[in-house]
């Protein structure tokens, strides 16, 4: 991080002097207060929603179920580096414009190309065998197979929700966004503590699914009420591959450019 910082700090100097960065100093620290406090919000709360279900696989089942999720939830993490790769390149795109319609289309195609992508490779989790994953992993990950499968619908909930909470990202809105993970940190306590000592590791399995559920219809029903959006905006189009295959073009070039 300290490397990170000292080579941040000279890439901006060469960029704005010393004497901007003191005549706006104040509006500078009151942005960073402002969206920073949320960002973190959120991001600690998002960690939570993510993590605090191994506290209570531990509690109530033990270090041995707990390694099975574990192993469980990293393949899920698989499926989102995709999404949350999309998300970035989403998040650079819209801060950096005033277009709002634009900024639409934009999520929206993003959108339904993450949901395609995201489904087709939680299909291919689920087309793999419990032996083949027994014996890659061994024996004792005996029910891996049954817990992917009830975290599948978690997996691509999340994927497509990422989407959505960069989009409020980067229009400035990130106190949407805590609260949204707000509302997945207290279901996800809640169904864990209903859940998991009665069913174990499906139990847990699907309070994930659920919050990750809750969370991605409580950001499709704000990006609906604040660009209004459409039910059918947000199924897939033939069009939508060409259109994404362009915009990551377009943003490489203007990459390049900069550099």
């Amino acid at each position: 991080w300290g490397i990170n910082l000292v080579i941040g700090f000279i890439l901006i100097y060469r960029i704005v002097s010393v004497e901007q960065i003191t005549q706006s100093s104040q509006h500078i620290f009151r942005d960073m207060l402002k969206y920073g406090f949320f960002v973190q919000v959120a991001n600690l709360a998002q960690f939570l929603n993510y993590r605090l279900s191994y506290f209570f696989i531990q509690r109530f089942l033990g270090l041995g179920k707990l390694g099975v999720y574990e192993v469980t939830t990293r393949m899920a993490e698989g499926v989102w580096l995709f999404g949350r790769s999309i998300a970035l390149v989403q998040y650079m795109s819209i801060s950096n414009s005033d277009d709002a319609q634009a900024n639409k289309q934009l999520t929206l195609r993003l959108f339904r190309f993450s949901f395609v992508i995201s489904l087709a490779l939680v299909l291919i989790l689920i087309s793999i065998p419990e032996s083949l994953y027994l014996a890659i992993f061994g024996n004792d990950f005996n029910g891996i197979y049954i817990t992917i499968l009830l975290l599948s619908p978690g997996i691509i909930a999340i994927a497509c929700s990422t989407i959505i909470s960069h989009y409020f990202a980067g229009t400035g809105r990130h106190y949407l966004n805590a609260i949204g993970s707000g509302i997945g940190l207290i279901a996800i306590i809640v169904l864990c503590l209903f859940l998991i000592p009665r069913y174990g590791l499906p139990g847990a399995a699907i309070a994930a699914s659920i919050t990750y559920t809750i969370t991605l219809i409580y950001n499709l029903w704000l990006f609906i009420l604040k660009t209004g959006a459409h039910f059918n905006d947000f199924l897939f189009k033939h069009a939508d591959l060409q259109h994404t295959i362009e915009f990551f073009r377009r943003s490489v070039m203007k990459q390049s450019k900069r550099e």
